[in-house]
């Protein structure tokens, strides 16, 4: 993602220079949102390893959350393991209002379309 943007405060000319956001830096902010929604047990791995969704801990969300650019769009798609008992549309629908937010809040970029992938679903405690 690049921007131009101009910044100076004396009245000379602009300056031009770009700000780039990496998709790593975009999906841990969309991965920290999603993993805050009550009924998400946390971000699963894209791929599934034996058959089987693995949690990643907070500093690898990225795992599990993928951003492609088309264009100026955004489109994010996020793994997810759902706590068994809400229902899961709900709770995607939740997981995907509060990613868009939260990256077109704190980065400012519009995000056109955010899906969810639910990988697993987890029944009771962890061991």
């Amino acid at each position: 993602m690049h921007e131009t943007t101009t910044a100076n405060g004396t009245g000379a000319a602009p300056q031009r220079g770009t700000i780039e956001v990496s998709p790593q830096a975009i999906a841990t902010v969309a991965g920290r949102a999603a993993a805050e929604v009550p009924g998400i047990a946390g971000i699963a791995d894209k791929h599934l390893r034996f058959g089987t969704a693995e949690l990643q801990p907070a500093d690898r969300y990225a795992r599990g959350v993928e951003v492609r650019f088309a264009g100026e769009r955004i489109i994010i798609d996020i793994y997810v393991i759902v706590e068994h008992g809400p229902r899961i549309s709900d709770v995607a629908q939740e997981v995907i209002a509060r990613a868009k937010a939260a990256v077109e809040t704190m980065l400012g970029l519009p995000i056109v379309q955010v899906n969810i992938v639910v990988q697993g679903l987890r029944v009771g405690e962890a061991p």
